[in-house]
């Protein structure tokens, strides 16, 4: 059992109330039960998993959920149920495969700033995944790597009216230096190819850059595909981010930790090309604490390039309860 909360600039100010069994009815399986109630998001998620099917490294659950999303432009309200399934076929390297289908509404649009349209729509995806994990603890990691790519096809085959493909690598290096200093390196790069045809516009599909979990400093839709000059806001069909961090312990005893950080990236249009010498960058500090709570992140970013964004040098705090890149 457990209750929390706090702010990120990617779903505002919320409180989260949890329960998780690890041995329910004493037969290993796992269950879980969370309620959260935030300034953009609401969410409800029950979920299951039988960690050991068939006496074989391979677990399969299933996830029912209900979430309220604001957007800036739209709100999605979504009810879905996810089935998935993961095989560990060497020590740090597993494959796995998620099939998701949503019942969602888009309302409240805003339609001078997205082309997104309101209406009642059905989404039926399937993801395989395949991940190498060897980094000796999840929370600050002193040594390993972590790479995953993933592949997201989501079309009529599956009963769903959205048809594209999402392509994700993610790849993630941590490495001591001196003393008790740990350097991490980390990158994405995804790709979504949507076969939809704009009817309806699947703009929340779309990639966009911002916040905790990417380039801290800016907010979580700032970054985008937005034509200059245009006020229909867009996000992109490409991306790439790269984030770089020193840490280091504070308070050994209590798992206490300091960060320094550097983050570089942008988001593209389907024909756009990359151009690494002009993207969005910003670079800060924070702490790390291993509570009672979970892992607690507390970061301040500072713009180095906002191009029309943001001003060089504006700043913002991020708080955030949950997993590191």
């Amino acid at each position: 059992f457990s209750f929390g909360g706090g702010y990120s600039g990617e779903d505002g100010a919320f409180v989260a109330l949890s329960i998780q069994e690890r041995n329910l009815f004493g037969k290993g399986w796992m269950s879980n039960a969370k309620v959260q109630i935030g300034e953009d998001s609401n969410e409800i998620n029950i979920g299951f998993t039988e960690p050991w099917l068939f006496d074989i490294p391979l677990s399969a659950g299933f996830d029912i959920y209900k979430v309220e999303y604001e957007y800036d432009h739209y709100d999605k309200d979504t009810i879905g149920l996810q089935l998935r399934a993961g095989y560990k076929i060497f020590d740090y390297t597993s494959v796995g495969m998620s099939i998701r289908w949503e019942q969602f509404e888009l309302l409240n649009i805003e339609s001078d700033y997205t082309n997104v349209t309101a209406g009642d729509y059905f989404h039926g995806s399937v993801t395989p995944y395949i991940k190498y994990d060897s980094r000796d603890r999840l929370f600050v990691p002193r040594e390993g790597s972590v790479h995953r790519f993933s592949i997201e096809y989501a079309g009529q085959i599956l009963g769903g009216e959205i048809d594209y493909v999402r392509y994700v690598a993610e790849t993630g290096w941590y490495f001591p230096l001196f003393w008790k200093f740990v350097g991490s390196l980390h990158a994405e790069a995804g790709y979504l190819d949507d076969n939809t045809g704009g009817n309806p516009d699947i703009d929340y599909e779309r990639f966009y850059l911002g916040g905790m979990s990417s380039i801290r400093g800016f907010d979580k839709t700032d970054i985008d595909a937005t034509p200059p000059g245009e006020t229909i806001q867009r996000g992109g069909e490409k991306y790439v981010q790269f984030n770089a961090e020193l840490t280091f312990p504070l308070y050994e005893p209590q798992n206490l930790s300091a960060v320094i950080f550097y983050d570089q990236g942008d988001v593209y249009a389907e024909d756009e090309d990359f151009d690494f010498g002009d993207q969005f960058s910003s670079y800060g500090l924070g702490v790390r604490w291993n509570s009672p709570m979970g892992p607690i992140r507390i970061e301040y970013g500072i713009v180095l390039e906002g191009k029309d964004v943001r001003e060089s040098g504006d700043g913002q705090w991020e708080f955030s309860v949950g997993a590191f890149f």
